[in-house]
């Protein structure tokens, strides 16, 4: 290190990595089909809990707001799970 600059080799060997490869870790940005497909998913799970809400005294079955959005039982459920972050 001469006058306060680090140089590459002192930072690899220093850190482990080289700067360069900090950036090789970063995940792509998603694509068009993946920012729509999440945006949808987002819409309909605010639909959902406007739904939930609206009826929540009633206590509907899963197959009721399946079945409100348009969807099988399985793909809202699967989106719902998706769309709040349960895997």
């Amino acid at each position: 290190m001469q006058n306060g600059n680090t140089t590459y080799q002192e930072y690899k060997t220093r850190n482990g990595f080289s700067p360069e490869d900090r950036f090789q870790t970063i995940s792509p940005a998603p694509t068009d089909t993946e920012r729509s497909a999440t945006a949808r998913r987002n819409l309909l799970f605010c639909r959902f809990m406007k739904l939930l809400h609206t009826h929540a005294i009633e206590r509907k079955p899963m197959t009721f707001y399946a079945d409100k959005l348009c969807l099988s039982p399985d793909h809202f459920a699967r989106t719902i799970k998706k769309a709040a972050g349960a895997q």
